[in-house]
């Protein structure tokens, strides 16, 4: 059986017996339901990592377009591999307080950066930097988009059921069956609980199950949105 857009839209008419139902509207569902999983945890499907440079007098790096949350970053300097800056959670501000304490950070004069936030597209450094560097972004991304009959998902296909079960709930609720509609999202969910157990990233207490309160009020919360 193959694993790509056609076979999942072709498997969710069926799940829906209607092979008339709108394939635009399913693939629609199945793309949600990427973003939808994307959003709920911290899989290792999602991660990903680009690097770069700095020269002295930078203060801020332009993030991937497909970045979604930042793991970690560090700033390498190319000339003395032992040092290196890490900058993660421990030193990281919201934008709010960060320009609160920096406000011209422009005006001020080349130094070590010790602290950083995320803006816009953006993640800034609370000086410019002293002198070049090499850095390594650790991100998660978002979901590909499937457009095409071809497109394989980026959910490992041992989960496919996931994109499937989400597009029968989302047809079923489109068409007033409001009680089938809740069995599928009840499977997605008990569903996506396994998956999460097995891809999560893991941490010094074991796997992440879920994301953090923020980052589920912020990604997770608009859960029928679209």
């Amino acid at each position: 059986m193959a694993y790509n857009l056609l076979d999942l839209t072709t498997n969710v008419q069926d799940d829906l017996k209607d092979t008339s139902f709108s394939t635009t509207r399913i693939r629609r569902y199945l793309n949600h339901g990427q973003r939808v999983i994307f959003g709920t945890h911290d899989f290792r499907f999602t991660e990903k990592s680009y690097s770069g440079t700095m020269t002295a007098g930078d203060l801020s790096i332009t993030q991937q377009t497909d970045h979604e949350t930042t793991i970690r970053l560090t700033l390498a300097d190319p000339s003395d591999a032992t040092q290196v800056l890490i900058f993660n959670e421990d030193n990281f501000l919201s934008h709010r307080d960060f320009f609160a304490n920096y406000p011209n950070v422009s005006a001020y004069s080349n130094n070590t950066p010790s602290r950083w936030t995320e803006f816009g597209n953006k993640i800034y450094f609370n000086t410019k930097v002293d002198k070049s560097y090499n850095y390594t972004q650790h991100y998660n991304r978002v979901a590909t988009p499937m457009t095409a009959n071809t497109d394989v998902p980026d959910v490992p296909e041992t989960f496919r059921e996931l994109l499937e079960l989400w597009a029968d709930y989302r047809g079923e609720k489109y068409r007033g069956n409001h009680d089938i509609a809740a069995t599928y999202k009840q499977e997605f969910e008990d569903e996506l609980e396994n998956m999460a157990i097995k891809f999560s990233a893991p941490t010094a207490m074991g796997p992440t199950i879920w994301r953090n309160t923020n980052r589920v009020n912020r990604r997770y919360a608009p859960y029928d949105s679209l």
